[in-house]
C-alpha cells in the first residue's frame, strides 16, 4: 500500500529528470524506479491513485 500522502507528480517527475542525468536510464525507466521508491508498482499506477484522490 502506498504512504498517506502522495508524491506529487511535478516532484516526481523532477525527481525522475535527475535521476536521468545521474544514470543512462530512459525518461520513462526513471519515472518507474522513482514511483516503486515511493510504494507504487508502476508510473501508472501512481498517476491512477492521484486521479483517484482527485476524484473524492
Amino acid at each position: 500500500m502506498q504512504s498517506a500522502t502522495l508524491p506529487s507528480i511535478d516532484r516526481i517527475k523532477k525527481q525522475a529528470k535527475q535521476l536521468r542525468k545521474a544514470t543512462e536510464l530512459t525518461h520513462m525507466q526513471a519515472l518507474e524506479a522513482i514511483a516503486r521508491n515511493h510504494g507504487f508498482k508502476t508510473y501508472a499506477s501512481l498517476q491512477a491513485a492521484h486521479k483517484q484522490a482527485k476524484a473524492g
